[in-house]
């Protein structure tokens, strides 16, 4: 979580794209969670 990316696209005329991971999102389908 946090780590810096670096992607590279051919369509983007060799520039480099830089991303961060985000944190999972969590899977709540009954909103049990939410109801806490």
């Amino acid at each position: 979580e946090g780590t810096r990316l670096q992607i590279y696209e051919d369509e983007c005329k060799g520039q480099h794209l830089h991303a961060k991971v985000a944190p999972t999102p969590f899977y709540d389908p009954e909103g049990y969670r939410l109801r806490i």
